[in-house]
């Protein structure tokens, strides 16, 4: 298998500690534009998710030749300055429509108390999800203002699940997945779809297989060759099998996909995508390590792959540990995101410190 690897955009050598947290990759068909996005903490950068007060913004860099090198960050969503308020984002998601504008939505913490998280589950935080869009004329680093998305009234708390969105050519429809808290319930999923230039929506919720408060939160959404939507993921604490939803339509009814999903070890949830290789249709898939004796929680990642529509699973390439720092190998969140010559992985490693980029030429699959 053809594979480059580099680490990228440091922290050791920009202010905050972990500067660079929860990426989220886009790349045009010709590879002309490689856009990563990621969290930048700069205060309060030790904690966990944002917090009303804290500083974070979203920044992106790009790159003009696959991944050797990327331009400084661009500000995608900045609110620190807001006259409102001050306003901190986090859990970016990008993805391009068909006309190649790149949209994100990220977590705000938009008319919250301070030290009130926008996840919090306990009650109602209702902190809108926040959308801007950028064009490929200016190489993806200029950004629109940022608007606030109506409150969606079906979520207590409006989340955005960080990482790559998928846009369906078929039917014009570009899909982010969102998940909140709903009360005496838990944690749920739905998409977060528009249909060409309609304003957003959100679908119907996805089945709960732990009904708990945990419940289910991050997810991935694509659309298969066969027509289905599907989406995958579950809450940190539950290992096992996780389970695949699938759907008609972007808005009709989820239901679990009778297959053999991968059994994975407890981790944060990763990138979800799909792509055409020699073999026709391939999905790809990033988990926590839970061979071999590594099953240290997000410790050693793999990229899996199926051929059969998640039915079954083969283990492709050992991500974070290959070529990174002996005895330092982490697998935090990751993206995943094709095009027509490589698959490109960027995954954190090093416990935050850093991300890392995998180029795979798509001969391999």
């Amino acid at each position: 298998m053809d594979v480059t690897f580099r680490e990228i955009l440091s922290g050791t050598n920009m202010p905050g500690r972990d500067r660079r947290r929860i990426p989220a990759i886009y790349v045009t068909r010709d590879d002309a534009y490689l856009v990563i996005a990621s969290e930048v903490r700069l205060a309060d950068d030790g904690q966990p998710d944002l917090n009303k007060g804290d500083d974070y913004r979203i920044g992106v860099s790009v790159s003009l030749d696959q991944g050797e090198t990327f331009s400084d960050t661009a500000y995608a969503l900045d609110g620190h300055l807001d006259p409102r308020e001050p306003i901190g984002f986090n859990d970016m998601c990008i993805a391009a429509d068909g006309a190649g504008t790149l949209h994100m939505i990220a977590n705000s913490d938009f008319g919250l108390k301070k030290g009130r998280n926008p996840i919090w589950a306990g009650g109602s935080n209702r902190a809108p999800i926040a959308w801007a869009t950028s064009a490929k004329d200016s190489s993806f680093l200029k950004w629109s203002n940022y608007k606030l998305l109506p409150i969606f009234n079906e979520i207590d708390t409006n989340n955005v699940s960080a990482g790559t969105g998928f846009f369906d050519t078929k039917t014009d429809t570009l899909v982010f997945p969102i998940y909140g808290f709903l009360r005496n319930a838990g944690f749920r999923q739905w998409p977060l779809y528009k249909v060409g230039q309609s304003e957003w929506k959100i679908g119907r919720q996805l089945p709960a297989v732990v009904q708990t408060i945990a419940g289910e939160t991050e997810h991935r959404i694509i659309r298969s060759e066969d027509g289905w939507w599907y989406s995958i993921g579950r809450n940190n604490e539950c290992a096992g099998s996780r389970t695949i939803y699938r759907a008609a339509s972007i808005d009709g009814s989820w239901e679990a996909f009778q297959g053999v999903p991968k059994k994975i070890e407890t981790c944060n949830n990763s990138c979800f995508g799909t792509t055409i290789g020699r073999r026709g249709e391939v999905w790809l898939y990033c988990a926590s390590s839970a061979a071999d004796g590594k099953s240290h929680l997000r410790r050693n990642g793999i990229l899996e792959t199926s051929y059969d529509r998640g039915r079954t699973w083969v283990d492709a390439l050992e991500l974070a540990s290959n070529g990174y720092k002996s005895g330092q190998s982490f697998f935090g969140y990751s993206s995943v995101c094709s095009s027509d010559n490589f698959i490109y992985i960027v995954v954190e490693v090093d416990w935050h410190g850093s991300l890392a980029l995998y180029r795979i030429d798509k001969n391999s699959f």
